[in-house]
């Protein structure tokens, strides 16, 4: 349609939530499968195929050229990588009444606060078209990146946060406390006698 290729074969019901999260994820899945690429015995980049038409199963890229194909992948500057139009704008007179309610914004020391204060749980508000619905950071972590931080790993026990300490001074005896030292890791940067350039010509 006018250029562009559209599917409309997936329908997904208003209270289908499981199964929207499904859609945007895949929608949302990264152009590289970190399960895919190997190394081969001469340092060069295997990355296999996910269906093979002719054959091959692999792609070889040497360490550069696959750096190369990484980097044109990286969008620009300040570009928005999705973007509404008609009545989903931000700026539609009709987008309050399809999109719903707002979720929380930006997030701060009150909105920790306020996970102390709920232990951990996530709190929604139903039956009304303006409510917000607060996730957990433990929980966001978990979707997202597949960490576990809500159990304990020595006891299997509910891990919470029973306290935000914002104070400088506290932090730094907590830590020297500990023996992890409050001083941040310097970083190691290379002279000029050890950088290694390669010509691409």
């Amino acid at each position: 349609m006018n250029g562009f290729s559209i599917h409309a074969a997936t329908s997904i019901k208003a209270h289908e939530r499981d199964r929207l999260e499904k859609l945007l994820r895949y929608l949302g899945r990264g152009p590289v499968s970190h399960e895919r690429i190997s190394l081969d015995e001469n340092g060069n980049i295997l990355y296999e195929l996910k269906s093979s038409y002719d054959g091959a199963t692999h792609v070889m890229f040497s360490p550069m050229e696959f750096i190369e194909k990484l980097a044109s992948m990286i969008p620009p500057p300040y570009k928005h990588q999705v973007n509404y139009y008609g009545c989903l704008s931000s700026h539609s007179k009709l987008s309050p009444k399809i999109v719903g309610g707002s979720v929380v914004g930006s997030c701060g020391q009150g909105d920790l606060q306020q996970e102390c204060k709920n232990d951990g749980e996530a709190e929604v508000e139903s039956d009304d078209s303006s409510a917000s619905r607060y996730i957990p950071w433990a929980e966001l972590l978990k979707r997202t990146f597949g960490i576990e931080l809500s159990t304990c790993p020595k006891c299997g026990g509910r891990v919470r946060v029973i306290a935000a300490i914002m104070e400088v001074e506290a932090i730094t005896k907590i830590l020297n406390h500990v023996g992890l030292g409050s001083d941040p890791p310097k970083g190691q940067f290379l002279t000029k006698e050890e950088h290694v350039y390669e010509s691409f010509y």
